[in-house]
């Protein structure tokens, strides 16, 4: 591999890499919970929050921060919306989870360009949505 490109900067060379585009955590080089599969995110299993509160879920948190480092592969990736589902849930408990997704991208120094949070109000509260912003 050495000499190789490795264009998502998993450690695991492009000619040998079964996700190229997008960086995988474990030796398999490919993402546990958020897929590229036709220039859309395919997540599973679903973003979500713990009942009633602003805490993702372990996987979804992972699942968040699979698509950051996707995002940061794949320069073309401009921007991404995140919809944060609304039905069932209150006004506090919207904002939030609105304010825990933007301080993980924070967290994680995604530029502000590069993501957009908006509520959903046809989804359930606890779902999250992932989109890719054309």
């Amino acid at each position: 591999a050495n000499g190789c490109p490795d264009r998502d900067n998993d450690r695991l060379a492009d000619p040998v890499d079964p996700c190229p585009a997008e960086p995988g955590v474990d030796s398999g080089g490919c993402p546990k919970y958020a897929r590229l599969k036709d220039g859309e995110f395919v997540i599973d299993p679903p973003i979500r929050f713990q009942r009633n509160n602003a805490k993702l879920t372990p996987e979804g948190e992972e699942a968040l921060t699979e698509i950051i480092r996707t995002m940061r592969a794949n320069p073309k990736i401009e921007q991404i919306s995140v919809s944060i589902g609304t039905r069932g849930t209150s006004q506090r408990v919207t904002d939030e989870r609105a304010a825990a997704i933007l301080a993980l991208f924070d967290l994680q120094n995604v530029e502000t360009s590069r993501f957009e949070v908006v509520l959903g109000d046809d989804q359930e509260g606890g779902a999250v949505a992932v989109r890719i912003v054309r």
